[in-house]
């Protein structure tokens, strides 16, 4: 009779350990359940910055190659203007060498035969 006596006891106070070990499995499967989420945030949040950073990329690598493109057509017009350039100066010297050859052989107004009137044949020829 004595086992008895506390056999209610020692049943109330397993069910209490037992009911209390539940309670903090449950205490522990609720915070790693959180933590759980926590990390999939995390891992859903730097994947996300990752395709952020890939597209940065991209569109880096594409504004580089188009300033590229845009500096290789700056020098291709810089070279075509430095030969039209040159050829202007080459038919600017021709046109100017030519100017030069009619002014040359253009009598100058004090040598040229001066228009005569017919005053000037009047009292040239003491009429």
């Amino acid at each position: 009779m004595p086992n008895d006596l506390f056999a209610g006891t020692a049943m109330k106070v397993a069910a209490g350990i037992i009911a209390f070990l539940l309670i903090i499995i449950g205490v522990l499967v609720w915070r790693l359940d959180a933590a759980d989420d926590r990390a999939a945030e995390r891992t859903k949040e730097a994947a996300v910055c990752e395709l952020k950073h890939l597209h940065s990329r991209n569109s880096l690598r594409a504004l580089e190659n188009e300033m590229a493109q845009v500096v290789a057509d700056g020098a291709a017009r810089e070279n075509r203007l430095a030969e039209a350039a040159r050829e202007q100066a080459k038919r600017t010297e021709v046109i100017r060498d030519e100017v030069v050859r009619i002014v040359e052989r253009t009598p100058s107004p004090s040598s040229a035969p001066t228009c005569r009137t017919a005053e000037h044949i009047l009292k040239s020829e003491k009429l």
